[in-house]
């Protein structure tokens, strides 16, 4: 089970870096990925990623592959914090047992009106702090794609300019 999941994690890797485009492109549409990812609840990160890709002309690859941060393994942790720090930001701080006892309703009644019974204040703090999350982790994963994704296509092209050289030097000898 866990070499199927390193072999997915490359697959989605190598599919990112090898897609045609400019780093700059693959990056955009990465740090999109990441905001969306905590910005947006998890059941609709991948329709708004997408849009949002095509009208920030960025990657889509790379923005559906940055909503998979948080998945059903993740948000237990990643939730709470980012309803905590969010409750920070809109100056309502709340305690950890108030977020964990709402997020444990929502996630055993996913509905409305579930939704509607956890406060504004708390929604609010949810989007707040995925707001905040969003942002600080949108901007450096933007400059690691984009140097990850420049240092791979100067490898491909050196490797392409060798092969080059070699068949043009084969081809001079005969």
């Amino acid at each position: 089970m866990k070499r199927l999941k390193k072999r997915s994690v490359a697959y989605w890797y190598y599919k990112i870096l090898r897609e045609r485009g400019t780093p700059d492109f693959i990056a955009r549409g990465w740090a999109i990925g990441l905001f969306v990812n905590f910005f947006i609840p998890q059941l609709f990160q991948t329709a708004a990623a997408i849009p949002l890709a095509f009208l920030f002309k960025g990657s889509r690859i790379a923005a559906f592959v940055g909503t998979f941060i948080t998945n059903n393994v993740t948000l237990p942790f990643i939730y709470p914090v980012q309803c905590y720090i969010g409750g920070y930001l809109i100056c309502n701080p709340l305690h950890y047992e108030q977020i964990k006892t709402a997020l444990k309703a929502i996630m055993q009644n996913p509905s409305y009106e579930a939704i509607y019974q956890l406060g504004m204040h708390l929604v609010l703090a949810f989007f707040a702090g995925g707001a905040f999350l969003g942002i600080i982790s949108a901007i450096p994963g933007y400059f690691i794609a984009h140097r990850l994704t420049a240092k791979y296509q100067q490898k491909r092209h050196e490797l392409r300019m060798q092969k080059r050289q070699a068949k043009f030097d084969a081809g001079s000898k005969a």
